[in-house]
C-alpha cells in the first residue's frame, strides 16, 4: 500500500480492508449519515496535525505530500513564469512609449518595488487558485460524494490528516517559491520590454528592478505568500469536504465557492499587508 500514490487508489484499498473487517465480509453496509464539516473544526484539526507532525512518519502520507508538492508547485512554475514575463514585458513596453522621460531615470526601480510588494504575491495567488485550488476542491468533493472519505473514517484514518494536511503543506512550500519565481520572471520580462522599445536602460533594467527593494521586503513577501497558501488550502479543503451528494452539481459548486472565497481572502490579506 506504500506504493500507492493516488488518493482514490489508497481509498479503494482501505475500503476493501473495511469490507473484509465486517462480519462475514458482506458488501452491504448500513448507510451512515455523516455530519457536515465545520470550518473551525477543520482549521483546528489542521493546526493540531501540523503541530504534531507524527503523520509524516507514515510512508503513504509522506508520499502524498511529495505528490502534492509536484502537482501544486513544480507543475505550476511554467504558467507563473510565462504570465509574469508577458505582463511585465507589456507594462514596460507601454510605459516606455508614453512616459519615456520618467521611465529612463525612475521607472525601473519604481516599477520593481510595486511589482515585488504588491503585484507578485497577488498575481501568483490568483494563478494558483485558478490552476490548483479548483482541482483540489473538485477532487475532494468527488471523494466526498463517492464516500471515499467515509471509508477512511471507517478504519480510523482521519480524512483531514490524509487529504488536507499534505495539500496544505505542499502549498505552504510552493507558494513562496512560486512568488519569487514570479518576481524574477517579471524582471526578465521588463528587460525584454525595454529592449523591445530600444531603451538605453535595457542593459541595466534587471539590476535597477531590484534597486529599491530590501531583503527584508522579500522576507515579508514570503510570509505573505505562506499566509495566503494556508488560507487557500483551508478553503479548498473545507468546501471540497462540504460537498453534498444529494445536490446536483455539487462538485462544481464546491469548486466555485473555493475560488471565490480564496480570491476574496488573498485580496484582503494583501490589502492588510499593504496598508500595515
Amino acid at each position: 500500500m506504500a506504493g500507492e500514490s493516488q488518493p482514490s487508489a489508497l481509498a479503494g484499498a482501505l475500503t476493501a480492508k473495511a469490507i473484509d473487517a465486517t462480519p462475514g465480509g458482506s458488501l452491504i453496509r448500513r448507510p451512515r449519515r455523516t455530519e457536515p464539516v465545520s470550518l473551525w473544526r477543520l482549521l483546528w484539526r489542521a493546526a493540531l496535525g501540523l503541530c504534531r507532525g507524527h503523520w509524516l512518519s507514515r510512508t503513504v502520507i509522506r508520499d502524498e505530500c511529495l505528490r502534492q508538492l509536484d502537482e501544486l508547485g513544480l507543475r505550476a512554475i511554467p504558467v507563473v513564469v510565462i504570465v509574469s514575463i508577458m505582463i511585465s514585458c507589456t507594462v514596460v513596453f507601454l510605459a516606455l512609449g508614453r512616459y519615456a522621460a520618467f521611465y529612463e531615470n525612475h521607472f525601473p526601480g519604481f516599477y520593481g518595488r510595486i511589482f515585488i510588494e504588491q503585484v507578485a504575491p497577488l498575481l501568483t495567488a490568483y494563478l494558483v487558485i485558478g490552476r490548483s485550488i479548483v482541482g483540489m476542491a473538485a477532487e475532494l468533493a468527488g471523494m466526498r460524494i463517492s464516500q471515499e472519505t467515509d471509508s477512511l473514517e471507517a478504519i480510523g484514518v482521519d480524512p483531514g490528516d490524509f487529504l488536507l494536511l499534505p495539500r496544505a503543506l505542499a502549498l505552504l512550500v510552493a507558494m513562496p517559491a512560486l512568488t519569487l519565481c514570479s518576481v524574477y520572471a517579471a524582471a526578465v520580462g521588463g528587460t525584454l520590454g525595454a529592449g523591445w522599445r530600444g531603451s538605453r536602460s535595457a542593459p541595466v533594467f534587471f539590476d535597477a528592478f531590484f534597486a529599491g527593494t530590501a531583503w527584508e521586503t522579500l522576507g515579508l513577501i514570503v510570509v505573505r505568500a505562506s499566509v495566503c497558501a494556508l488560507l487557500m488550502a483551508l478553503f479548498g479543503g473545507y468546501f471540497g469536504l462540504q460537498a453534498d451528494a444529494s445536490r446536483q452539481g455539487a462538485v462544481g459548486l464546491a469548486a466555485r465557492r473555493a475560488v471565490v472565497c480564496s480570491m476574496l481572502g488573498v485580496t484582503a490579506i494583501n490589502m492588510a499587508f499593504a496598508v500595515s
